[in-house]
């Protein structure tokens, strides 16, 4: 006799957390500490399919075998948007494995990157919206673009920026929407713009969603072995390659060298690598340098954080000194980041 199935109701004990770790471990994935919001359903009394919210990313997404192909997934997965939409969320991703991208497909989430070991799905016309919103920036000719993070803008960021100008016709500097950072986008877009103001084909605007860090890529259903850097790469250039790039006519990517991280380094004969798949070319241009120092972010939040200004004035233009004189660059948020 079949027992009545609960709803998706909140897993908020340690009981139901621990339950549904056991249930996401039992098919082969990792259990994700981090997340907005942990849903479940039940068979008396026992967890028979979880699932979480990450921001947008759906994740952990599992029922037991006996209830497989019968609906529980849709359900969890229409009250995790559900609630993300309450939270603010216009649009939801799902990474998965290639085997299970079908399951998705039918909840009516469509494929925007297929990795040889991870698909990327979207519910809705996200990226149609996206791109169709910056049909006005489109420049013909042979483009180029930059993605800095601008947290804060700095003198380095607007060195990158110069030198991809000078080899575009059109330069498109793009800022993440998301990821871990100190400022919110609405003020790092300013610093860009601010910072980029003398530059007449710089174009700066947001990259939405889609442009992919480690930080953001949940990889807990890849296998052992795998690399979850190197895969949310590839997923990250192929999103570029086939979506962005085509669309505002750039045929270039252009990046700073790193002498200080040998993983950066490594992060950019990667993508190099990728990026030619789509046919499209990777310029690294030389760090810039004040005296001896290289500029890069750690060194304007480690400034910041000792309030010493003397260092910042010497990494971050003009725009920038002034913008952040209006804050406590002191406070802890500052010392977090360094």
């Amino acid at each position: 006799m079949s027992h009545p199935l609960s709803p998706p109701l909140p897993l908020i004990s340690r009981a139901d957390r621990d339950a549904a770790r056991r249930l996401v471990e039992s098919c082969d994935l990792r259990f994700l500490e981090n997340f907005d919001d942990l849903m479940g359903i039940f068979e008396d009394g026992r967890l028979v399919g979880c699932g979480a919210r990450a921001g947008r990313v759906l994740e952990m997404l599992v029922v037991s075998p006996e209830h497989r192909g019968g609906g529980l997934v849709g359900e969890i997965v229409g009250e995790l948007m559900r609630r993300g939409c309450e939270a603010g969320c216009t649009g939801f991703f799902i990474f998965t494995r290639p085997c299970t991208a079908p399951t998705f497909a039918r909840l009516g989430f469509k494929p925007l990157v297929e990795h040889e070991k991870a698909v990327l799905l979207e519910h809705g016309n996200g990226l149609l919206g996206y791109l169709r919103g910056r049909a006005a920036l489109a420049r013909s000719g042979s483009n180029g673009a930059v993605v800095i993070n601008a947290d804060p803008f700095s003198l380095g960021h607007q060195y990158l920026v110069e030198c991809a100008a000078a080899r575009t016709d059109t330069v498109y500097v793009l800022v993440p929407n998301e990821g871990r950072f100190v400022l919110p986008l609405a003020d790092r877009l300013e610093l860009a713009r601010r910072g980029t103001a003398h530059i007449p084909n710089a174009v700066v605007t947001d990259a939405g969603p889609y442009v992919l860090g480690p930080a953001t890529f949940p990889a807990y259903f890849l296998k052992p072995g795998d690399q979850p850097d190197q895969v949310a790469l590839e997923i990250d250039a192929d999103l570029f390659g086939r979506h962005i790039a085509p669309f505002l006519n750039i045929t270039t990517r252009i990046v700073g060298t790193e002498p200080l991280d040998p993983a950066t380094r490594s992060y950019n004969q990667a993508l190099f690598r990728r990026l030619s798949k789509w046919g499209l070319r990777l310029v690294e241009i030389e760090r810039k340098k004040i005296g001896d120092r290289w500029i890069n972010t750690a060194h304007v939040h480690n400034a910041l954080a000792r309030s010493d200004w003397r260092e910042v004035e010497a990494f971050v233009p003009p725009s920038t000194l002034a913008f952040l004189n209006t804050l406590k660059p002191g406070s802890a948020q500052w010392r977090a980041a360094a």
